[in-house]
């Protein structure tokens, strides 16, 4: 038999078994919205129903709760910490974090600062499903100690929703252009922020042209009187797109 055989063999049972496994889940779901006990579902079963990324954060929570209530409790907590393979440790963590446990951002960020690519990405997208200050805390650290991808990383700060701007405008004036450039990029969320326009319309002259977009493009979200002068001076920029989000900005604050 061939090579090639044998590893489309193997696909083949891998595929049935996930499918097998998605239908089981779906199944166990759809059993609990419909009335039924979860006490009811073995210890194992409700524990993957608990860290299953498509069961809803909120039918998730209750669920978590209750294994951690139960007789997997110790190998959850000792498996958000060490378990191999990483996403047997992350579906722990997930479980952590779900249940609303005060150790879900500490292992949280112990797997964003893993140095393994793939169990630092899952454990920055379940800090952004978070929603708690202390985990977009363990986020703006990340991002700031470029751990991970910046731009997934703004995107679970993002997605967590927390109030963060004491933590990232000061970024504003770093002298690293990456996170002048996340900062300027995600202040269009801080719009209560007093002065931040002008700090935004002061960096709509960075030397940096990422830096400038990402300035005149939150600032034209904020709107106020600094945008118009902002971007009439960024419509003769040398670089493209920076000219091309000034007339974007320009656009909003006239439609307004």
């Amino acid at each position: 038999m061939s090579l090639w055989v044998l590893l489309s063999a193997g696909t083949l049972v891998v595929f049935a078994r996930r499918e097998r496994r998605r239908r089981a889940l779906e199944s166990d779901r759809d059993a609990i919205r419909g009335g039924a006990d979860p006490g009811a579902l073995a210890p194992a079963r409700l524990a993957a129903l608990a860290s299953d990324p498509a069961t809803p954060a909120e039918e998730a929570a209750p669920l978590a709760r209750r294994v951690l209530d139960g007789p997997l409790r110790a190998r959850i907590r000792r498996d958000a910490g060490s378990a191999r393979p990483w996403w047997r440790r992350i579906a722990a963590l997930r479980i952590l974090s779900r249940a609303g446990d005060a150790e879900a951002p500490r292992r949280l960020r112990e797997a964003l600062f893993s140095g393994h690519r793939p169990l630092a990405g899952a454990a920055a997208a379940v800090l952004g499903q978070d929603g708690s200050r202390r985990s977009a805390e363990v986020l703006v650290e990340g991002l700031v100690s470029d751990v991970h991808s910046s731009s997934r990383l703004a995107t679970a700060i993002e997605r967590n929703g927390s109030p963060v701007a004491d933590l990232l405008r000061p970024r504003l004036r770093d002298s690293d252009a990456r996170l002048r450039y996340w900062a300027a990029y995600l202040a269009a969320r801080w719009p209560s922020e007093a002065g931040l326009d002008a700090e935004l319309a002061a960096l709509a002259g960075d030397p940096d042209p990422l830096v400038r977009k990402a300035a005149i493009q939150s600032l034209g979200a904020l709107g106020g009187p600094l945008v118009r002068d902002a971007a009439a001076r960024l419509r003769d920029d040398p670089i493209d797109f920076v000219r091309s989000h000034a007339a974007s900005a320009l656009d909003a604050q006239a439609g307004r």
